[in-house]
């Protein structure tokens, strides 16, 4: 019989490096999820710091519990936040927290998984609704899969806490008034309970979006509103064509995306706010506010 020790010894160096491989993809999986932290150098200020880490300067002196205007001291360890959290501050509540980040109390119970009776500590760090944690964002790429049910969609009307259910389009991708009228009710100014019908180009995309994420469910935040507080003549909201969205498990900028690479649509990134806004118009538009709101 033929010895193995030879084959042994051959495999034995390729065993190793395909170990040493995945220990150190491991190692940069745990690193990649941990929050980043920086030490503070001399001559270094917030403002410097924030440059090179791209984020903004508030928002890291949240993270720190500083004033913008802090001076810093060499040694000293600041962590870097990351996009879709919240770091509390004192004195700060889950209400006056839902109040500045434009959510509700619910969907941050709901998204960080907070008991009716939990409390929040100064330097906790809060995710946002609409963004996933780190562990989960590489996970989410290839998960979205395909509608159980292709062009029906599940929706969630944030400021009256309406779920439905209901088709978009046919098995032709024909949009149906019936379900254009369902449509129509989602989209209402809660306030006034004014209402404008939808055009036909919005219901398609949407159930275009829904199809693509899975059928997972649409959360509205805002669709129809007329002119006058704040939301000018001009706004496409003020038309009945545009809705501020975000899509339950699947990260705004995943969202923003797609969005992007549909035709004749306008896109509106707002990185610090929880939601994505879409709307249907003649030419493709996209833009990028850093306000907390949309001003529209």
């Amino acid at each position: 019989m033929e010895s193995t020790a030879p084959a042994r010894r051959r495999w034995a160096p390729r065993l190793l490096s395909v170990l040493a491989v995945a220990l150190l993809g491991l190692a940069l999986s745990a690193t990649a999820f941990a929050e980043r932290e920086h030490v503070v150098r001399p001559g270094q200020s917030l403002n410097r710091i924030a440059r090179r880490y791209a984020v903004p300067i508030r928002e890291l002196a949240r993270a720190n519990g500083l004033r913008v205007t802090a001076n810093l001291r060499p040694g000293q360890v600041l962590r870097i936040p990351e996009a879709g959290y919240h770091y509390v501050q004192e004195g700060e509540t889950l209400s006056s927290i839902a109040r500045l980040r434009e959510t509700t109390v619910r969907a941050l119970r709901r998204a960080n998984d907070l008991g009716p009776n939990a409390v929040i500590s100064v330097g906790q760090r809060l995710l946002l609704p609409g963004f996933i944690s780190a562990e989960e964002r590489d996970e989410a790429a290839g998960r979205w899969g395909r509608p159980r049910a292709p062009g029906v969609g599940r929706f969630l009307r944030m400021a009256t806490d309406e779920q439905q259910r209901f088709r978009l389009v046919d098995g032709r991708r024909r949009v149906r008034q019936s379900d254009k009228r369902h449509l129509t009710h989602l989209l209402r100014d809660h306030r006034s309970n004014e209402r404008k019908e939808p055009p036909q180009r919005l219901v398609a995309n949407l159930a275009r979006i829904s199809d693509h994420f899975g059928g997972r469910r649409i959360v509205i935040l805002s669709g129809y509103r007329p002119a006058g507080r704040g939301t000018r003549d001009t706004s496409r909201h003020v038309a009945g064509a545009a809705l501020d969205m975000r899509i339950e498990g699947v990260p705004n900028a995943a969202l923003r995306d797609y969005l992007r690479g549909l035709e004749r649509c306008g896109v509106g990134w707002y990185p610090n706010s929880t939601f994505v806004h879409f709307d249907v118009r003649d030419r493709k538009a996209y833009w990028v506010d850093r306000s907390r709101r949309n001003e529209d």
